[in-house]
């Protein structure tokens, strides 16, 4: 197979795509055309749908990889050893099968890529279902942080629950997140804010965990709205976009309820 050339419109935006993708999964499959790079992915409890005009290619170009943080640390290479300006725009990214390599005047750097049936678990497919929303309601990654920072009141934090709620005798209109585990007569329990309510009513118990609420702060933003959806998924979507390279990130990530 003939070495196709991979364009890298927005070097920082890729670097962004990547270090978002791998609070999400560890390994994944690419795929590169002429409209961008997208990636479908999937753990344990959610799917994830990524697609950047980051990087592109004339061929559709298609490699997996089993160890996402090796890239961006080639990346972050790359971008110390070429300090010079005219050295950092002129970096090639090179798909030579089986390898990924970059290269420029003063490094070469070369990634093994891996068959595709090695990392099938990881790999998803776009979502087709039908989904509605019935409740939605808007959160930050501090208000994520805040929550994440009150875990220490479990010794054993896969025990921990995350009940998203509408506490009456609280302010109104607030999303809360009551954290604690009900299954557990001595739980620990306290209650924070998680967000404000935009629209709809809760209709079903809501019940997430840490690794869940992680994965809707995997880019650090003021603005983070969630949905509910009909069936038992919270959705939720980034758009990033740079007007000087004309060039954008969207992410749209499925996190899946426990069942208690």
């Amino acid at each position: 197979m003939a070495k196709s050339i991979i364009k890298i419109q927005n070097f920082d935006l890729f670097e962004n795509t990547l270090k978002s993708l791998n609070k999400i999964i560890k390994e994944c499959k690419f795929i590169v055309n002429e409209n961008g790079l997208t990636i479908y992915s999937q753990n344990n409890f959610a799917r994830s749908e990524v697609k950047t005009n980051s990087i592109t290619s004339d061929n559709i170009v298609e490699f997996c990889l089993n160890d996402i943080s090796i890239l961006l640390k080639l990346l972050r290479t790359l971008r110390n050893e070429n300090s010079n300006k005219s050295d950092f725009l002129n970096i090639k990214f090179i798909y030579d099968q089986p390898f990924i390599k970059f290269e420029s005047k003063k490094t070469k750097l070369r990634l093994a890529t891996v068959k595709e049936d090695i990392i099938q678990n990881s790999i998803s497919r776009e979502v087709k279902a039908e989904l509605t929303p019935v409740f939605e309601f808007n959160t930050s990654s501090n208000l994520i942080k805040n929550i994440e920072s009150h875990s220490y009141i479990f010794q054993d934090i896969e025990s921990a629950r995350i009940y998203l709620t509408i506490n009456d005798n609280m302010e109104k209109n607030i999303l809360y997140a009551n954290i604690g585990n009900k299954n557990n007569d001595f739980s620990n329990f306290i209650t924070l804010k998680l967000g404000d309510i935009i629209f709809g009513s809760l209709d079903r118990d809501i019940v997430i965990d840490f690794d869940r609420l992680g994965l809707f702060n995997i880019i650090d933003m003021d603005n983070i709205k969630i949905k509910l959806m009909d069936k038992n998924v919270l959705v939720s979507e980034i758009n990033i976009l740079d007007k000087k390279t004309n060039t954008y990130l969207h992410i749209k990530l499925y996190n899946s309820l426990r069942k208690s």
